[in-house]
């Protein structure tokens, strides 16, 4: 767990550096100066652009993850890999360019049509780059330059844009101009840095003559169809619920919605850092056929995932409601939702690296005939519960999908590969978790004072009570030597 502990405290780092900028805009300045619908917009631009970036993707980065450590060779610039995934995001751009234009006709909102038209473009473009690029790069073993970009330079550029907004410098149009450079500039910074930084190499033809003479054509061929099915349907199980929303029951829904889902994703937030790791790890594992390994990587990424976003996730539904009462009153819709979405993201970081193992192993197949059933299950669900529930029927919908396709997967890997990510330890954070989001919130229920008090006191109270038995009876060994990392760094 040595690289994986090492790149995974930084990447959380990075990724929390992020979600404190991204506490700002989305949990303070956007709700406060821009009315539901127009961030409902921006929402959607970002929701759209996403789908259609993994859409357009092919799977690639799937077949990236599972086969480079075939191709990686420093001295040989990687036979060109970096060349064959520009070639397919130039593809995919005009695909995409061309689905963009046949689906014209969800325009019919008070803006620029040809600005929006070539905003969502350069958005799809460079978050096709980013995509293909950042799977690259973790494989070069430097998952902290895809945190960085998509986490902290993205979201300044965001807080900018709603500063100068705010202060009246820009419009609402200059407003998405701003929006589209910064979900762009992680695929630019991606791409400069593998192409100037690595030993990398545009020679599309170096990468075909690789693949032919070892071989791997079939195999790049059905990982790639396997591991975009499979991508698409989580990609939908994160983004759909808020597009069929938008076009279901409006834009200033989708708005409030997603306000209310950034609190419930902040849970699942330390995952992004240590599974970007893990992966590269698993699938170097699987290719030495070292199982013992990864029921290592399974086993300690469980919990310490579980302890680290079941802190968050109490933070979560005890204060939320305090921080949204500095937003304007529409947003306050969305504490109703809030628990499902935060349920839905613990259950998901709990269960760690389960699609990682499955997507990298032999049974990589499987991971997508889950996907789709659920990409069904909750295209379902939503056209049967939004008219009905509206925000919560939406959010009733990713809950089940998102904790029965992580259900499946665990029970699957458990059945197949003989790996289980559950020990007694994982029990006893269960009953910590549980004590202390009691405490909290009967500490919350008896305070009478301010917002910004009330989150100081029981966020103070919720860390003492979590992490007092954490550190003294040492639940996670890897937890425990950061811990003591820090201190003695700090005598």
């Amino acid at each position: 767990m040595g690289i994986i502990q090492n790149q995974a405290s930084k990447s959380t780092f990075y990724i929390y550096v992020g979600v404190l900028i991204g506490f700002v805009n989305s949990g303070i300045l956007f709700p406060q100066f821009l009315e539901a619908d127009k961030k409902g917009f921006l929402d959607f631009i970002t929701s759209a652009s996403l789908v259609m970036a993994v859409l357009f993707s092919f799977g690639i980065p799937a077949a990236t993850v599972r086969l480079f450590p075939y191709f990686r060779d420093d001295s040989k610039q990687h036979q060109g890999y970096l060349g064959f995934i520009l070639l397919s995001c130039i593809v995919g751009f005009i695909i995409g360019v061309v689905a963009i234009m046949l689906r014209a006709n969800w325009y019919d909102y008070d803006l620029d049509f040809g600005l929006l038209l070539i905003l969502l473009s350069v958005t799809l473009f460079f978050r096709l780059l980013y995509n293909l690029t950042e799977a690259y790069n973790r494989m070069l073993y430097n998952p902290v330059l895809g945190v960085i970009a998509s986490n902290i330079v993205l979201r300044l550029v965001s807080l900018i844009s709603i500063s100068l907004f705010a202060a009246s410098i820009i419009t609402f149009n200059g407003v998405l101009i701003f929006h589209a450079v910064a979900l762009s500039l992680p695929g630019v910074i991606s791409f400069i840095y593998a192409l100037y930084f690595k030993p990398s190499s545009l020679r599309v033809s170096l990468f075909l003559n690789h693949i032919k003479e070892n071989k791997l054509t079939k195999e790049f061929r059905l990982t790639s169809i396997y591991g975009f099915m499979a991508s698409f349907g989580a990609i939908v199980l994160l983004e759909f619920d808020r597009i069929m929303l938008f076009d279901m029951m409006g834009v200033k829904y989708a708005g409030i919605y997603a306000t209310a889902a950034f609190f419930g994703i902040i849970v699942n937030m330390p995952s992004r850092g240590l599974v970007s790791i893990a992966s590269v790890i698993i699938a170097d594992s699987w290719k030495r056929n070292d199982i013992k390994n990864i029921q290592d990587v399974y086993t300690k990424s469980t919990l310490n995932l579980q302890i680290i976003s079941g802190y968050i996730f109490i933070g979560v539904m005890v204060c939320s409601k305090h921080v949204f009462a500095f937003m304007k009153p529409e947003y306050s819709l969305g504490l109703t939702i809030l628990p499902l979405i935060a349920i839905a993201q613990l259950f998901d970081a709990i269960t760690s690296v389960n699609t990682d193992i499955i997507s990298s192993s032999k049974f990589y197949r499987y991971q997508t005939y889950f996907m789709f059933a659920m990409v069904f299950i909750l295209i379902g669900l939503n056209i049967w519960l939004i008219p009905i529930y509206g925000m919560m029927g939406a959010a009733i919908s990713t809950m089940v999908a998102i904790v029965l396709t992580n259900l499946f997967r665990t029970i699957f890997i458990k059945w197949k590969l003989h790996l289980s990510p559950f020990t007694t330890k994982n029990i006893w954070m269960l009953f910590i978790m549980a004590a202390t989001l009691f405490i909290a919130y009967f500490v919350d229920g008896l305070l009478n004072m301010s917002s910004i008090m009330h989150i100081f006191i029981c966020g103070s109270i919720i860390t003492l009570l979590y992490w007092l038995p954490v550190v003294l009876f040492k639940i996670s060994p890897d937890i425990s030597q950061v811990i003591s990392n820090k201190l003695n760094r700090n005598k």
